[in-house]
């Protein structure tokens, strides 16, 4: 039964954001004057609406500063508690173990990994919240050497690369082991201007990270190189001291890290490694003569002490 219509745009800024409607069962009922007072309320319709768009996008914005003020508080406190953690560490391998497990708490990864070359080692490792491929290592492994010597940093070739897995308890689950990564960001560790290091995340996704990510990253990275470089010194120090206390002892002198690589020798103990081993400083220690070196170690053998002989003419024999 409508005889009567009228109809009122709502234009914000020349764009059509509504409509005003009405209608009448009589015909010919609106004028010139409804028209005019439509209109007016129309007018008042699109200031109202415009501000509460606006009011809108006011509060939004407010929200997302509120997030983002919240997640830079979180990630300056993960930044705090890695420094304290870092302080207080005097193993290099700490260095990496830390910088993974608290890297984690700030940028959401589905893989981490560090690769640290130094004088003595060459160490690749990774972090991973679920398991992952021995193709996804290998392929680690190459973007690590791969992006260490473009940055002009140590060489990883003579030494071999050790790679430690550091990944949450087993849990069941049907998932497949991840093979590869979506989205990957990586900076160097670089101390007193030499590259030592990479550290890099990865997730299976493929746009997971961004430019706040990439920065975060870059600062840890930084963190990180500081503690290296202290833990540098400090080694060197005590090299110097060690070195100094060793030089002149009557007997050769071999001092192992816990992977049994030679960090030390005073000379007569270089002069006896040249007999009885193939191994040098900054090279892993296998055997002494024919024994294995875990066997002299942990003293397997019942003749205390133990007794190496090297064959020649005349047969060497070392205790």
């Amino acid at each position: 039964n409508i005889r009567s219509w009228l109809g009122i745009p709502l234009l914000a800024r020349n764009q059509a954001i509504g409509f005003l409607n009405t209608d009448h069962s009589q015909p010919n009922f609106y004028t010139e004057e409804h028209a005019a007072i439509a209109n007016t309320f129309a007018q008042q319709a699109v200031i109202a609406i415009e501000n509460a768009r606006l009011y809108e996008q006011v509060a939004q914005h407010a929200t997302e500063l509120q997030e983002r003020v919240t997640e830079r508080t979180f990630e300056l406190q993960v930044m705090y508690e890695l420094a304290q953690a870092l302080g207080q560490t005097t193993q290099l391998g700490d260095v990496i173990r830390l910088i993974l497990l608290h890297l984690y708490r700030a940028i959401p990864y589905d893989l981490a990994a560090c690769i640290l070359a130094t004088d003595l080692s060459c160490q690749l490792v990774i972090q991973s919240q679920h398991a992952f491929s021995a193709n996804l290592e290998a392929t680690l492994k190459d973007i690590a050497w791969t992006v260490l010597k473009r940055l002009g940093g140590k060489s990883c070739d003579k030494t071999p690369l050790e790679v430690r897995r550091i990944q949450p308890q087993a849990k069941t689950t049907t998932q497949p082991p991840l093979d590869s990564l979506g989205s990957l960001i990586q900076v160097p560790i670089t101390v007193n201007g030499v590259t030592v290091g990479l550290l890099l995340i990865g997730s299976e996704q493929t746009g997971q990270f961004g430019t706040e990510q990439a920065k975060l990253l870059r600062t840890i990275a930084d963190q990180s190189a500081e503690s290296i470089g202290r833990l540098q010194l400090l080694l060197a120090a005590q090299h110097q001291r060690l070195e100094s206390l060793v030089a002149h002892l009557p007997n050769g002198v071999v001092l192992l890290d816990a992977e049994q690589r030679i960090v030390l020798t005073n000379p007569m103990g270089q002069q006896f490694l040249a007999v009885t081993a193939e191994s040098t400083v900054g090279e892993k220690l296998f055997k002494l003569g024919k024994q294995p070196i875990e066997a002299v170690l942990t003293g397997d053998s019942q003749e205390i002490p133990s007794e190496i002989i090297v064959p020649g003419s005349p047969d060497r024999l070392f205790e």
